[in-house]
Parts: structure tokens; sequence; C-alpha cells
């Protein structure tokens, strides 16, 4: 049984009232002003998970006269027919 936890609105008196009162309206026992009871916050385990930021560092640009294949050796294929290299 889950019990909302509150402040009253005119006095701050901490009151505490179980599940079966939630939304109810009650008086509080110190200044007698009326309220309405709220609803308890979810438990832990049934919170959805919170949201993770994720930051990207920025990556350096590649210099445009520079190509990745730049200092690769050149590709060479042979044709199926012929033992000519193209």
């Amino acid at each position: 049984m889950s019990a909302a936890t509150f402040r009253c609105p005119k006095c701050a008196q901490v009151l505490q009232m179980g599940e079966k009162y939630q939304g109810a309206q009650v008086r509080c026992p110190k200044c007698r002003a009326v309220m309405i009871v709220p609803s308890a916050p979810p438990q832990a385990d049934t919170l959805p998970p919170s949201p993770v930021r994720v930051e990207q560092s920025p990556s350096s640009p590649m210099p445009s006269n520079t190509s990745p294949l730049a200092d690769a050796p050149p590709a060479t294929t042979q044709c199926p027919f012929c033992v000519v290299e193209a």
C-alpha cells in the first residue's frame, strides 16, 4: 500500500494519507484548510528509464586534398577471359 506524503498548501504541515484517500477532499488537522489528497508518485521500478544524453566529439575534417585511399596500392584485376591485367 503506497501513501501520499504532501504539505498543506496553507500552513505547510506535512501530511501523509493512505492510498484509499488519493483524490479525496480532506481537512488539515493543524489549520483546518480543505485540500485534495494528491496521487502517490509511481514506484521507482515502474518509472520509464531516464533519457541518456550522448555527446559526440567533433571529428576533425579531412583535408580536401587527401584521399583515404591515396596511400593504398593501385587495385588490379585480371580479366577472366585473358591473362592481361586491367
